[in-house]
C-alpha cells in the first residue's frame, strides 16, 4: 500500500529519568535532548524543530550527553535492549550495542573523553552488573564487567578527572570502583555507617570533585556527605578507591535530587523545593535560583559556554532544567543578579504531561488537540504552531453532597477529586465535552475551556463520549454499560434525554451513523449484540428510544466477541449503509445497517493484539482509508473496500508499553497516539500516494499467509480439493467429455474447508455461502451460485482462525457448560451428551455416539463403565486434542 506512518512530533518527556533533559547548546545552536517513551528528541527550541531519534523498541530507561555535546547515548531496559550512540548533529545512529544487559540497562554515565561508557543492567538470571564500554572499537567493545552484589544500587558515575575511578549507589549503599587493565577493586559503605546518630535519610545522587579524587553524595534529608581518599602517613594515597566520610552536612531542608560540578569548581544541587544552588568545594553558598516555580529538579545540565576573560562577580554556564512537573526551564546565569523575582524565573522551554496521557481529541476544523492527563488536567495545543494554548486544571474540584436539613446529615458523605476522562469536540467545532469519573458530563468552550453547561446524567465514571455527525446530538457510556443520551435544543445547548442498558456484558464500542440520511445511534457489546437507537425519537418525555421494540438486539456472531465498530463511510458504488465491527479473532465483519446481517467477513491486520480502536480517515469528504489501533501499543492504516490483503494496511509501534487513545486532525493528514504511563503524545503524518488506478486485489498477496506460500503444501491442497469438486460436481461416473468452468457450485465450499481442517459451524457455512452468492446481487440483482479458485482462496483465508484451536480452547469451552451446573468441577457424560445433542447447533446422537467411542476406546475397552466415571474439562481436552484426528 502507498502509504506510510512517519513521526513528525511528540509531545512530553520522560521526566522521571535521572538527569534524563540534556543541554547541546553551543555558540552555533540552542537545543536539548531528552527521552520521550521508545524516542530520543533533538529539541532546537530556537526554530521550534525536533530530530527525533528512533532506535528502541523499549522505554528509553538511560540518556547521556558527552561534555563536549556532540554525541547522545541512549539506553532502554526490556526485551532484545540496545544502547544506541547518535550524532548529535545529524542525528545519525554511529554505534548500536545489542544485548549490553540481557535484560535491560537501568543507569549509565560517559567518561569526559567520551569513547567510554559505563552501564547497569541486569543479565539472563536478573542478576546486576555494572560494565565499562569503548564505544569507539570496531569489535570487542566491553572493556570489563563486574558484578553488583547490592540490590538498591540502580545510578553511577564517573570521575570527570580520572577515568579509573567510579560510583555506584542506590538508597543504602555506595560502592568506589577503580579499574585498571582488566581488574576491579572496591569498596562499599552503607547509609548505617555513615549517618551515627543523624537522621540523613537516603543517598540521592553522587559527583567527584575536580581535580582532587573526593567526592560528594547527597540525601534526601538535605544532607551532603564529603568522601575523601584514605592516605598514608608520608601523604601519598595508598588505596585510591577507599574513602571516608569526613564531613556531613545539611545544607538545604529538603531532599537533594541530583548534584552536578562545573568547570568553574561549583558544586550545583538541584533540589526538591524547585531550587538551584551553587557551592564552592568548601561547601561554601555562592549562587541561589529560587524563584523557578517548576517543582522539584529531576535534570540539570549546561550549555557548553565559554567563560568571560575577566570574572568580577558569580557566573556559570547558561543551564537546563527538568523538573518532576514535566516542565523544562531555560535559565541564564545572569539572572541571579536580577532584583525582581519575576526576572529570575527563567524561560520555559517545554511543558510536558505529569502523570499519564490519556484521552485525546482533535478540533474538527483547526489545529487544535486537547489532552486530557491522569491528574485531572486538561491542556489544549495548536499542534501546527506546537504552542500550549490554555490549561484547566481539574483535580480541585469536589463532587457536591446534599445535606438533609431535618436531619442534619448527609445523605451522600463520599467526596472525591472529579477527574476527567474522555472528551470530544463538537462537529461545529464551538464546544469541548468531557466525561469524568463522578458521572458529571461538562460542556466547555473550546478556546477558553470555560464552563457552559454540566449534566449530571450517571453515579459512574463516563469513559466515552461521541457527538453525531451533525452535531444535534452526543451519547456517553459509563462503567455500568449505560448508553446516555443527549439532543440538541432548539435555541441551542443540549438536554438530557436518558439512559438505558440494552447489553448484559460489557459495552465494546459505540457508533453513530446514517441509515437512509437519518442518524442513528448503536452500541455493540461483548455479549456479541448489537442495538440500534432512535435517536429522533427519543426526547425527554419517552427517554431513549430503541429502533425496534419489541426486538432491540440483534446477534452479531456467536463464537468471537466485538471489540471496536466504525460506519462504514458511503461509497460510489454502494447502494446500503453498513457498519463495521471488528472481532478478538482478528476478523472484520461488515453489517447492513438495517437487517443486520453479515454481508462480509475479512481478515482484520493482526500486528499486535486485537483491534480496539477504529477510525474512517476523511480527506476533502472522501474515505478511502482508516486507522485502527491495538492496547498493546500497534497504531496503523488500512484501505477501502476491507478485502483482507495483507498489502491493504501498515501497523507500526506507536508506544512500547500501551496505548490509551487515538485520534484524526480534521484534515485526516495527521494520526495522534496517547501512550499512558509513558507521558507521551506522538503526531503522526499520514502519507499517501493518490493513484488514479483501481485496486487490484491480487491472490498473490494471498498466498503468502498460506503455509509454504505460493506452490507450498496447503496451496497445492487447495488446488487438488478444488479440481476434485470440479469433477464431483459435474458427477465422478461421466465418461463423456468434461466442460471445465473453472468455477465450483457454492454448496461445495464447505466441504473443502472440512477437508482442508477449518471446521466451520453452520451458522458460518450460511453466512459464508451468503457472502458469495449476494456478492454483486445488490448492483446486478443476479445471485452467484459458483466460486472459481482465486475467490475460494481468499474466502478461506478470510474466514479460517488465524489461531488454531488448542487444549486451552477446548477447556474453556466446556467450562461454559459446566458453569451452567453450578459450582462443580466435574461432570459425567451423560452430562456432555446432553449438552451436546441439545442446545446450540446440537451433534445428532449417532454421530455424538461414534465421537465418543473414539475418545474412550484410546484408554478402555470397558466404554460403559468409563462412560459413567466424572471427567473434568481439563481431562477431556487434553484427551480430545490428542486423539490422531484432531492432531491431523
Amino acid at each position: 500500500m502507498s502509504t506510510s506512518l512517519n513521526l513528525e512530533w511528540t509531545f512530553g518527556f520522560n521526566k522521571d529519568i535521572y538527569n534524563g533533559v540534556h543541554s547541546i547548546s553551543t555558540s552555533d545552536r540552542n537545543a536539548m535532548v531528552y527521552a520521550s517513551s521508545y524516542s530520543c528528541v533533538i529539541y532546537d527550541y530556537e526554530s521550534r524543530t525536533q530530530i527525533i531519534l528512533q532506535g528502541h523498541r523499549n522505554t528509553i530507561s538511560c540518556c547521556q550527553v558527552t561534555s563536549d555535546k556532540r554525541w547522545i547515548i541512549t539506553a532502554d531496559a526490556g526485551d532484545d535492549p540496545v544502547l544506541i550512540v547518535w550524532d548529535s548533529l545529524t542525528g545519525i545512529p554511529v554505534k548500536t550495542i545489542y544485548n549490553s544487559h540481557a535484560n535491560g540497562i537501568i543507569a549509565m554515565d560517559v567518561y569526559t573523553n567520551n569513547d567510554l561508557i559505563v552501564t547497569i543492567g541486569f543479565n539472563e538470571y536478573n542478576n546486576k552488573y555494572l560494565s565499562i564500554w569503548q564505544w569507539t572499537l570496531e569489535d570487542e567493545m566491553l572493556v570489563h564487567t563486574e558484578q553488583i552484589l547490592y540490590d538498591d544500587q540502580s545510578l553511577v558515575c564517573f570521575d570527570s578527572g580520572n577515568k579509573s575511578n567510579l560510583a555506584s549507589w542506590g538508597d543504602q549503599t555506595i560502592t568506589f570502583w577503580e579499574w585498571n587493565n582488566d581488574s576491579f577493586e572496591n569498596y562499599t559503605s552503607d547509609i548505617h555507617k555513615v549517618s551515627g546518630s543523624h537522621q540523613i535519610g537516603c543517598f540521592t545522587s553522587t559527583v567527584f570533585l575536580n581535580g582532587n579524587g573526593n567526592t560528594v553524595t547527597t540525601t534526601s534529608e538535605g544532607y551532603v556527605i564529603l568522601w575523601e581518599q584514605q592516605t598514608n602517613v608520608k601523604g601519598n594515597i595508598t588505596t585510591k578507591y577507599k574513602r571516608k566520610a569526613t564531613k556531613i552536612i545539611r545544607l538545604v531542608e529538603c531532599r537533594i535530587n541530583i548534584a552536578k560540578t562545573t568547570n568553574e569548581n561549583y558544586l550545583v544541587l538541584g533540589c526538591a523545593d524547585g531550587s538551584i544552588k551553587f557551592y564552592d568545594f568548601t561547601l561554601r553558598i555562592d549562587a541561589w535560583f529560587e524563584d523557578l516555580s517548576a517543582g522539584p529538579i529531576m535534570s540539570l545540565s549546561f550549555n557548553l559556554q565559554q567563560s568571560p576573560s575577566i570574572l568580577s562577580s558569580f557566573w556559570s554556564p547558561d543551564f537546563l532544567v527538568g523538573t518532576s512537573d514535566s516542565f523544562i526551564i531555560g535559565v541564564e546565569s545572569s539572572c541571579f543578579h536580577e532584583v525582581t523575582s519575576d526576572k529570575r524565573r527563567g524561560t520555559l522551554l517545554l511543558q510536558g504531561v505529569t502523570e499519564t496521557a490519556g484521552q485525546i481529541a482533535c478540533h474538527p476544523h483547526r489545529p487544535l488537540l486537547a489532552i486530557c492527563t491522569g491528574n485531572g488536567k486538561i491542556q489544549l495545543w495548536n499542534y501546527e504552531m506546537k504552542l500550549l494554548l490554555n490549561l484547566r486544571d481539574f483535580s480541585n474540584s469536589i463532587r457536591s453532597h446534599k445535606v438533609d436539613k431535618s436531619s442534619s446529615k448527609s445523605t451522600d458523605i463520599k467526596t472525591f477529586s472529579s477527574l476527567p476522562l474522555c472528551l470530544n469536540f463538537q462537529p461545529y467545532g464551538k464546544l469541548l465535552a468531557i466525561g469524568f469519573q463522578s458521572g458529571t458530563v461538562k460542556l466547555l468552550d473550546c478556546e477558553t475551556l470555560v464552563d457552559i453547561t454540566t449534566f449530571a446524567p450517571s453515579g459512574q465514571p463516563i469513559t466515552t463520549l461521541i457527538f453525531s455527525i451533525s452535531g444535534d446530538s452526543f451519547a456517553c457510556l459509563d462503567t455500568d454499560n449505560h448508553i446516555i443520551l443527549f439532543k440538541k435544543l432548539p435555541l441551542g445547548g443540549y438536554e438530557y434525554i436518558g439512559r438505558v442498558r440494552a447489553h448484559f456484558d460489557t459495552v465494546t464500542s459505540i457508533t453513530y451513523g446514517k441509515k437512509n440520511n437519518v442518524e442513528i445511534l448503536l452500541s455493540i457489546g461483548a455479549d456479541r449484540k448489537c442495538v440500534e437507537y432512535d435517536v429522533i425519537s427519543s426526547s425527554v418525555e419517552t427517554g431513549v428510544q430503541f429502533a425496534d421494540q419489541t426486538q432491540p438486539n440483534s446477534v452479531l456472531d456467536i463464537s468471537s466477541r466485538p471489540t471496536a465498530s466504525m460506519w462504514h463511510p458511503k461509497q460510489e458504488s454502494d447502494v446500503e449503509d453498513r457498519f463495521i465491527v471488528a472481532f478478538e479473532s482478528y476478523k472484520f465483519k461488515e453489517y447492513n445497517a438495517d437487517s443486520k446481517q453479515c454481508r462480509k467477513t475479512t481478515l482484520s491486520p493482526s500486528y499486535g493484539d486485537v483491534i480496539n480502536r477504529l477510525l474512517p480517515i476523511y480527506r476533502d469528504d472522501k474515505c478511502d482509508y482508516y486507522a485502527f489501533a491495538s492496547s498493546d501499543g500497534v497504531i496503523g492504516v488500512g484501505r477501502f473496500p476491507l478485502t483482507g490483503n495483507p498489502t491493504q494496511h501498515i501497523g507500526i509501534i506507536s508506544h512500547p508499553i500501551e496505548l490509551i487513545e487515538i485520534a484524526l486532525s480534521g484534515d485526516g493528514n495527521y494520526l495522534f497516539s496517547s501512550g499512558g504511563s509513558d507521558l507521551s503524545i506522538n503526531m503522526w503524518k499520514i502519507d499517501v500516494i493518490q493513484s488514479e488506478e483501481p485496486l487490484i486485489d491480487d491472490v498473490n498477496d494471498y498466498l503468502e499467509l498460506l503455509e509454504g506460500g505460493r506452490n507450498g503444501n496447503e496451496h497445492n491442497e487447495i488446488t487438488d480439493f478444488f479440481y476434485y469438486c470440479q469433477i464431483r460436481s459435474t458427477g465422478e461416473d461421466v465418461m463423456e467429455a468434461r466442460e471445465i468452468t473453472g468455477t465450483i457450485p457454492v454448496e461445495e465450499i464447505s466441504n473443502i474447508m472440512r477437508a482442508l481442517g477449518y471446521f466451520p459451524s453452520e451458522n458460518e457455512i450460511d453466512t459464508i455461502v451468503n457472502e458469495v452468492r449476494y456478492k454483486n446481487f445488490l448492483t446486478t440483482g443476479v445471485l452467484e451460485n459458483e466460486i472459481d479458485l482465486n475467490d475460494f482462496i481468499k474466502l478461506y483465508i478470510n474466514y479460517r482462525p488465524i489461531k488454531k484451536i488448542d487444549v486451552d480452547d477446548i477447556e474453556n469451552a466446556l467450562n461454559v457448560i459446566l458453569n451452567r451446573k453450578g459450582n462443580t468441577s466435574e461432570f459425567n457424560w451423560s452430562t456432555i451428551k446432553r449438552e451436546l445433542t441439545t442446545f446450540g447447533e446440537a451433534i445428532p446422537a449417532f454421530d455424538y455416539e461414534m465421537y465418543l467411542n473414539s475418545i474412550v476406546n484410546q484408554s478402555n475397552n470397558n466404554n460403559n463403565e468409563l462412560k459413567q466415571k466424572l471427567v473434568s474439562p481439563n481431562d477431556l481436552a487434553v484427551s480430545l486434542t490428542t486423539q490422531s484426528d484432531f492432531r491431523q
